[in-house]
């Protein structure tokens, strides 16, 4: 599986690249996410976002690598 993710970033990445390439970017970030909620902060807060599907998936494996590693602070690490 972590095979597959990696193939599609990369081909994510070359389509980002490619001036011709956005639509099927589009499309391919389309198919790595499930769902994209919005809660409304209460008066002051950050708006939350919580966003669901593979590339979730990836981000999260991304951040507790990080985290781990002690490369990313506090201020990095998004509210969900």
């Amino acid at each position: 599986m972590a095979e597959t993710y990696r193939e599609k970033i990369t081909a994510l990445i070359g389509l980002l690249q490619q001036p011709d390439g956005l639509l099927e970017a589009k499309e391919t970030l389309r198919g790595l996410i499930d769902r994209i909620t919005l809660k409304a902060p209460e008066p002051g807060a950050k708006l939350a976002i919580h966003l669901e599907g593979a590339l979730a998936e990836l981000l999260m494996l991304s951040m507790e690598t990080k985290l781990q590693t002690g490369a990313m602070t506090e201020s990095g690490v998004w509210a969900v």
